[in-house]
């Protein structure tokens, strides 16, 4: 049967229709693609900016090709206009060197900085009607605190940008130090050559230790990494060298099998400087690895003979070195955390795209097609007289650590004021009682790093397709807001088992679980201990008896009668007939739910 034209017509239009949505998806999916992937190769790219830069600065020794050198990188890392350098004092805002930006504009900038109080995170400002703004970032650490970084861009704040831009700052502070350490050394040399060293063994030590810093510096800046610095500062000093964080982690040793772990622990608020100490007849000196104010680590060395200013000067030099390479991995270590996540993010997202999803996994090393769970880490709420709760951020370390052991392939990121892991199963999930379980060996492994810190873990359900990460996350997350609910500290919740509590969580929020377990719970404990009796446990014997009276007034060698009036207060206590087999079950699973929960009142 032929169609008419107008139904021909018709059907063309609808057609081209249909194949232009198809085409408007496509190109929709491709854009989000595109960005994704865009945002991770800038991301990667600033990391691998901030690493050159690194490299570039601690070569350097000249104040003002240090700041050129900084100006230049904050112009290409934030995509500014220009950049300057300059001090802050009672008497105003000096600008002492500049990038990119004639000299009115320099002026303007300093004149609009003499007007407010530079904050330490930085501030941001208006320029002027041509749609830019200023971000001046504070210069710790660099003897004077008033000195300061600006740089002049689009008026629209870029948060990852600021974030590169203050990183960029801390390795100008650093390298700056870096550059005032070395020229005080040179000037000590000059004068102790003015002065006619007294013997030329000790002019022969002068000229090693600027061989020495020659060494360390280029051990750090090819990326040998801590083990190098401690060897060329071992050899030079015949010593037994280590860095050892404030919470007594040995980060290298030399030599590789030596057993020094010793550090300094100065009073609190101290200044951090250089100690010395004795060991039985062993010399011991350490000096700190400080970033913006704060100790990361020390440098120690252990001697047969008493270290003099040639010693000092090296071991002081090596925790500045040390302070670098410190810095190194934590700005590598930020990035790559936001990034994973940023990851998890999407992961835990129902609106996520599956595909893009898994790609970025498999940047990172991991097939989401494994068979995993997710678990969160949580510091415990605190409780009276108890230690106070741990940073999340505190615990990425160590949690990070114990995931890398139990598995090569794993995400971990700081969410939700909780550290999440995602690692793969490992084992017979079915043989509890023999199967390594991941969640043990991480409260283990978190405890000996971060001793008498309660933390409460809580494990997620199982993830064999994409979709249930989000479940495992959301069940995980359900177990700790359980957990902190009723006050509970230094426990793991699992759903690996089916339990009353897990069906629980599962079917609802944890709030109403409480809420439910009190309405039923709470009149019977309170009547149980102003009038000295037991009706709960009347009512757990009736429910394992079926209901049946006499079988529980025999078990509880009470007479029926006094079974009945107990039955009878509990009914006017609650208002339901625990008998009723409707209401009787809600008291009974309330009382079920209070034994294995051991909710308490408040």
């Amino acid at each position: 049967m032929r169609r008419s034209g107008s139904e021909g017509r018709n059907s063309r239009r609808w057609t081209a229709s249909a194949r232009r949505h198809v085409d408007i998806e496509r190109d929709s999916s491709a854009r989000t693609s595109s960005a994704t992937d865009s945002t991770l190769r800038d991301r990667l790219t600033d990391l691998e900016a901030l690493t050159r830069l690194a490299a570039r600065l601690g070569g350097l020794t000249n104040r003002s090709a240090i700041v050129e050198e900084l100006l230049r990188a904050l112009r290409r890392a934030g995509r500014l206009r220009g950049a300057v350098y300059g001090t802050a004092s009672p008497s105003g805002v000096r600008i002492t060197q500049t990038s990119g930006l004639p000299r009115e504009m320099a002026t303007r900038v300093g004149s609009l900085l003499s007007r407010v109080e530079l904050a330490p995170e930085g501030v941001r400002l208006g320029f002027g009607a041509e749609g830019l703004s200023v971000l001046a970032i504070p210069m710790p650490g660099t003897g004077d605190p008033g000195q300061f970084v600006a740089g002049v861009g689009a008026r629209a704040a870029d948060e990852q940008a600021a974030r590169v831009m203050a990183t960029l700052a801390r390795y100008g502070s650093v390298a700056l130090e870096n550059a005032e350490l070395h020229a005080r050394q040179r000037e000590a040399i000059a004068r102790l050559e003015r002065q006619q060293v007294e013997t030329a063994g000790q002019y022969t030590t002068l000229e090693r230790i600027l061989t020495v810093h020659d060494t360390l510096a280029l051990a750090v800046l090819e990326g040998h990494g801590l083990a190098s610095v401690l060897r060329s500062l071992g050899d030079f000093m015949d010593a037994e060298m280590a860095v050892v964080t404030v919470d007594d982690r040995v980060l290298a040793r030399w030599p590789a099998d030596g057993a020094l772990a010793w550090r300094p622990d100065p009073a609190e608020g101290a200044v951090p400087r250089t100690v010395t100490d004795r060991e039985g007849d062993a010399h011991l000196i350490a000096a700190p690895a400080v970033l913006d104010g704060d100790v990361l680590a020390w440098i120690t060395a252990r001697t047969t003979a008493p270290s003099g200013d040639v010693e000092r000067a090296a071991v002081e030099y090596g925790a500045l070195l040390v302070a670098v390479e410190l810095l190194r991995e934590r700005t590598a270590l930020e990035v790559e955390s936001r990034l994973r996540g940023g990851l998890l993010d999407d992961l835990f997202d129902e609106a996520a795209v599956p595909d893009l999803v898994r790609r970025r996994a498999l940047a990172f090393g991991y097939d989401l097609g494994v068979a995993s769970r997710v678990f969160l880490v949580e510091p415990a709420p605190d409780a009276p007289g108890g230690p106070t709760p741990a940073d999340p951020d505190a615990l990425h370390a160590p949690v990070a650590d114990c995931a890398a052991r139990w598995s090569a392939a794993n995400i971990v990121a700081v969410r939700g004021g909780a550290v999440a892991v995602v690692v793969p199963e490992t084992g017979d999930p079915l043989a509890e009682d023999d199967a390594r379980r991941f969640e043990d060996e991480l409260r283990a492994s978190v405890s000996r790093r971060l001793p008498g810190v309660p933390l409460n873990i809580a494990v997620g359900t199982p993830c064999a397709a994409f979709e249930d990460y989000r479940d495992s996350y959301l069940a995980a997350r359900r177990g700790l807001d359980l957990l902190r609910l009723l006050g509970r500290r230094d426990e793991v919740f699992s759903f690996r088992l089916s339990s009353l509590e897990s069906m629980l969580l599962q079917s609802t929020r944890p709030e109403v679980i409480v809420g439910f377990i009190s309405r039923y719970v709470e009149p019977l404990a309170d009547y149980d201990r102003s009038h000295s009796s037991d009706l709960q446990r009347t009512l757990r014997v009736l429910f394992d008896c079926g209901g049946a009276l006499e079988e529980t007034a025999r078990r509880l060698h009470i007479h029926v009668s006094t079974l009945r009036y107990r039955l009878q207060k509990a009914a006017e206590l609650l208002g339901v007939d625990p008998r009723d087999s409707a209401e009787g079950l809600d008291v009974q699973v309330a009382l079920r739910a209070a034994s294995v929960l051991r909710v308490h009142r408040g």
